[in-house]
């Protein structure tokens, strides 16, 4: 799987824990003013419903932390190989260009040089 993939797979999973969270958010809310309508033992099972829910809640939140933690983790990694890549990078260019000014100071390459570039009058 490349990390495009992998970016891509946790944060679906993010963004589907963040939905269910704000659903059962929202179901809670709604349990609740119903609650606050009702009497008797409707509201007692009513309340036991939202109890219920608080906990699905709570669960949810957690979850949703953890994925994005997760989310967050695997998108630095991905920027830690980027410029480490660019390092990489910007090492072999730097080795590149000594390599090159050092030829190009040598007056024996700059004769080859010369030769390769069909400038054969002033050898």
């Amino acid at each position: 799987m490349s990390s495009d993939e992998r970016l891509e797979r946790v944060r679906q999973s993010a963004a589907g824990l963040l939905y269910v969270r704000n659903r059962i958010a929202g179901e809670l809310s709604a349990l609740r003013a119903d609650a606050a309508r009702l009497e008797g033992a409707r509201r007692s099972a009513r309340l036991a419903e939202v109890e219920r829910v608080e906990r699905e809640l709570a669960e949810a939140q957690v979850d949703a932390r953890h994925a994005l933690a997760a989310l967050v983790a695997v998108h630095e990694s991905l920027r830690a190989r980027e410029r480490q890549q660019l390092r990489a990078r910007a090492a072999q260019l730097s080795v590149a260009a000594e390599v090159a000014r050092e030829l190009s100071e040598d007056p024996l390459e700059a004769r080859f040089g010369a030769l390769e570039g069909g400038r054969t009058g002033n050898l």
